[in-house]
């Protein structure tokens, strides 16, 4: 399955054709790096570019405000099977997310009868979906939780195309619990000088549509310094500036 590298994610075309050679396959691919490097962003784009191409993408956000005794994030994961059960359920796949609801509870994880039927039950939810379609589970700070192997075993298992984002330096647990699971590790590192800029110039001028000044994104980039090339820096501090007014229009 081809796909165009868009602008949408500028500087990531690289890591989203490493991404897109597992499209519709069984496998495992983890996406880490530093807060604010656009880990979420990369899966936003993954998950509009396989939609558009006939996948059916289960996106999943761990938080790390979620019940700690939700060990491997599978309420989340229920609730974002849920949400996509009007477009592609069944009965196979109402009577699983009826069995794993009944099991997503505290009494659940400290019982390990009880916990392998969890993870069962979740496997076989995953299965259900692959039934009519290719699939795609996308989980997003899979760092959130205790157990992030364990988050990724029942959609991995039912062969579906499971993708996850972590934080490769607040929390490297994640990451290296993970990485001789993988079929693909990418770490998106800073962005270059060239993507930088082009991020400077495409914040700035989206709201008033205007050119912007040749100088602008060499300063900004001078005054972020280490975070020059942090694209989630960048967005932030040309908001900033505009909402202070500091960027005018002349």
């Amino acid at each position: 399955m081809g796909m165009a590298a868009g602008g949408a994610v500028l500087g990531r075309d690289a890591e989203l054709t490493a991404l897109d050679a597992f499209v519709g396959k069984s496998a495992l691919a983890v996406v880490s790096g530093s807060a604010g490097s656009g880990r979420s962003t990369l899966l936003c784009e993954v998950a509009r570019r396989w939609s558009a191409h006939g996948v059916e993408v289960i996106a999943v956000r761990l938080v790390t405000d979620q019940p700690r005794w939700d060990a491997f994030g599978a309420t989340a994961i229920v609730a974002a099977v849920r949400e996509r059960f009007e477009r592609i359920g069944d009965s196979r796949l109402a009577a699983s997310l009826t069995a794993a609801t009944r099991l997503c509870v505290p009494e659940t994880y400290p019982a390990p009868e009880k916990r392998s039927q969890l993870l069962t039950e979740l496997t076989r939810m995953c299965s259900c979906l692959r039934r009519k379609v290719p699939v795609a589970v996308v989980i997003d700070d899979v760092h959130a939780v205790p157990a992030p192997v364990l988050a990724v075993a029942p959609a991995r298992q039912a062969g579906c195309t499971v993708i996850v984002a972590c934080a490769d330096a607040a929390d490297a647990a994640a990451t290296i619990q993970l990485a001789p699971l993988a079929d693909c590790l990418i770490n998106l590192g800073p962005l270059s000088d060239d993507h930088a800029d082009a991020l400077v110039v495409r914040t700035a001028g989206a709201g008033a549509g205007v050119r912007v000044d040749d100088g602008l994104a060499p300063a900004l980039r001078n005054a972020l310094g280490s975070l020059a090339g942090n694209p989630s820096a960048i967005v932030a501090t040309v908001d900033e500036l505009i909402c202070q007014d500091r960027l005018a229009v002349v």
